[in-house]
């Protein structure tokens, strides 16, 4: 891209800048409400009974066996209002009851369970599409013979590394992005009318991009996006295409200033895990 074809620059910078990681969860600000906020746990748990213990249930029979167990993807009462105070000490606000907390409204959440191989890989053994809605709980009943079930029977006495479960869900962003065409009229005008006859003026418009008489300034969260910012660009100079000859027939002064806006929504993946190990070992 030459230096005047599309320079970039990002909307919602200083609101995404605002996001932060606290205590295994990340912090998302709203774009339209200072005190609302949601929050994506980074940490996958297990259902656990009234004193906190994960509740997993094995059965073996010697030489094959079953493991029941449920997973989550929340945040318990008491991080919730740690996350609450974090918040409300970063954004100044005294009281800490006007800080109001959700998750995040994430979609297509689902839970794999997987058995990690001595090399490394993890192997998928079940999956589920969750409840759907937090705590996106995820029931398994794992059939188990073998290696799966001296593994397993390793992992609920605290075994690491040996049985996971992950989460996955896309996190939706709405994107909003403007592109401007502009240039200076007693510049451009007469060097359109100074055009090859039968050149278009599409071709000259572009020409005049590439040699610095206008520039197509596009804005937008999501920089990164080449295929957006092009279509952006693309109907910033179609809509001068459009407007323009009514500048040729006369106008010869003055700023030239056309602006197309883009919206949609786009989607990040975001995961979850946890070790069975570690959670049932005493950790999360």
């Amino acid at each position: 891209m030459g230096p005047h074809e599309g320079r970039v620059t990002s909307a919602r910078e200083a609101a995404r800048g605002d996001q932060f990681d606290f205590r295994g969860f990340r912090c998302i600000p709203s774009l339209e409400d200072p005190r609302a906020w949601t929050f994506i746990p980074m940490a996958a748990d297990l259902e656990r009974d009234a004193t906190g213990r994960p509740v997993l249930m094995m059965i073996d029979i010697g030489s094959s066996g079953s493991l029941m167990f449920t997973a989550r993807w929340a945040a318990s009462a008491s991080d919730v209002e740690a996350l609450r105070s974090e918040i409300a000490s970063r954004v100044g606000v005294h009281d800490r009851g006007e800080v109001r907390l959700s998750f995040a409204p994430v979609e297509s959440p689902r839970c794999d369970v997987s058995f990690r191989k001595n090399d490394g890989v993890d192997r998928q053994v079940a999956t589920s599409r969750t409840s759907g809605y937090p705590p996106y709980s995820a029931v398994f009943n794992l059939r188990l013979e073998g290696d799966d079930l001296i593994a397993a029977k390793a992992a609920i006495g605290g075994r690491r590394n040996v049985l996971r479960v992950e989460y996955t869900a896309d996190l939706p962003s709405p994107i909003s992005a403007t592109a401007r065409f502009q240039s200076t009229a007693d510049d451009l005008m007469p060097w359109l009318r100074s055009r090859p006859a039968g050149e278009g003026l599409r071709a000259s418009l572009d020409e005049a991009i590439r040699s610095g008489r206008a520039e197509v300034l596009v804005n937008t969260s999501a920089e990164g996006d080449r295929e957006l910012i092009d279509e952006l660009r693309a109907r910033a100079v179609d809509r001068a295409e459009q407007l323009l000859p009514r500048w040729l027939d006369g106008y010869e002064t003055g700023e030239i200033r056309i602006e197309v806006a883009l919206e949609r929504i786009a989607y990040e993946p975001v995961r979850a895990s946890g070790d069975i190990g570690e959670i049932s070992a005493g950790g999360r």
